[in-house]
């Protein structure tokens, strides 16, 4: 039975100690947490607004045949490049050929009936003169010299139109560029007007197609000042607003053009690009990430938090949200300039919660509190 005495004995003691030693030791304050920040800096009455875009040629065209036939050459195929005046197809132009042939000989054949005329009418005209033949006779070959004038001015003309249509055979380059797309295929047989090739002009540069709803299309103006962002080369050229639609696409949005001030040969029509619009927000704002919001839309709710520089931690403050632009939020209410802004991983954070800042993002390179 002593073992056992002893061992209980022991066994109270010890507890007994740390019961002691738990009451004199202090419970660790928390660690602070380190949050990504950024600094308020003063209000401004511009937003930044972005939209989708696409380039094209400024230069563009659907080229056609004015003749119906049979394609006999096709010299392009789908990107190739061309020079101004470059033959870029050609039909069968053999029944042209025949037909303009065939013209030309009845000019020939009106212009010798016209001697003819020319020469009877002078001679009737003579004897006209000493009476030997009667007005109605001069009258007769007047009207004959008439006739042969009005054929040959028409064999010309038709003379002029076989030629026209023999031209017509051949698809001339409008300008220097390339080729955007092709709908025929070489031996097959086509109608006058059909479509054949889509070009697209090298010289005359870029522009970009953008849709906006109705509140911001009277914002925008000719010849308004913005930008085209091409996010895969991180490169921003200057544009200027050309040509604003005056009617609703299916979407309910109006078509905006811009001319790019700047083209690079790396840059072409069909790649898809930012359109960068600075317009007035008609009240002061502040523009800030939407992953410093604590939710995703519009509503009474809205909170953000901002660092307290005094003790080190968060204080959750509501907000007011104008609109959702893009990545970020306009904020109308509730932040001042020199607020330290928490901008990231705001789902994790708490009330009063001790944080290190970190990633200060304005004029001074870092918060130390």
């Amino acid at each position: 039975m002593l073992p056992t005495r002893i061992t209980f004995a022991l066994f109270a003691l010890a507890s007994a100690q740390l019961a002691c030693s738990g009451s004199d030791q202090a419970i660790p304050e928390p660690t602070a947490r380190p949050v990504t920040v950024m600094e308020i800096t003063a209000p401004t009455n511009q937003v930044v607004r972005v939209f989708n875009g696409t380039l094209r040629a400024r230069e563009r065209a659907e080229l056609i045949f004015e003749v119906a036939g049979t394609v006999a050459q096709l010299n392009v195929d789908l990107g190739d490049s061309f020079r101004r005046g470059d033959v870029l197809a050609r039909l069968d132009d053999q029944l042209i050929q025949l037909d303009l042939a065939r013209r030309e000989a009845d000019v020939n054949a009106a212009r010798a009936s016209l001697v003819e005329a020319e020469l009877d009418h002078a001679r009737r005209a003579e004897l006209l003169a000493r009476k030997a033949v009667s007005r109605a006779d001069f009258d007769a070959a007047t009207a004959r010299l008439d006739r042969a004038r009005a054929r040959v001015e028409l064999s010309v003309a038709a003379v002029a139109s076989a030629q026209r249509r023999l031209r017509d055979t051949r698809m001339i380059a409008p300008y220097d560029g390339e080729v955007a797309a092709r709908y025929i295929e070489p031996s097959q047989s086509i109608r006058s007007g059909e479509p054949v090739l889509s070009v697209s002009g090298s010289d005359a540069g870029l522009e970009a197609m953008f849709s906006v709803p109705e509140r911001l299309r009277s914002a925008l103006s000719p010849r308004m000042r913005i930008d085209i962002q091409v996010k895969s080369r991180g490169t921003v050229f200057p544009a200027t607003v050309s040509q604003i639609g005056s009617r609703v696409n299916a979407a309910g949005l109006y078509g905006v053009t811009a001319a790019v001030q700047a083209t690079p040969v790396w840059l072409s029509p069909g790649m898809i690009v930012d359109v960068v619009v600075m317009s007035d927000a008609g009240a002061d704002h502040w523009l800030v990430p939407h992953t410093a919001l604590l939710s995703t839309g519009i509503a009474a709710s809205d909170a953000v938090y901002l660092v307290d520089a005094a003790t080190d931690t968060l204080r959750l403050t509501p907000v007011k949200v104008q609109r959702l632009i893009g990545d970020g939020v306009v904020i109308s209410d509730g932040l001042a300039s020199g607020d330290i802004l928490v901008t990231r991983g705001v789902d994790f954070l708490r009330d009063e919660q001790a944080v290190y800042p970190t990633g200060l993002s304005t004029g001074i390179a870092r918060y130390n509190p």
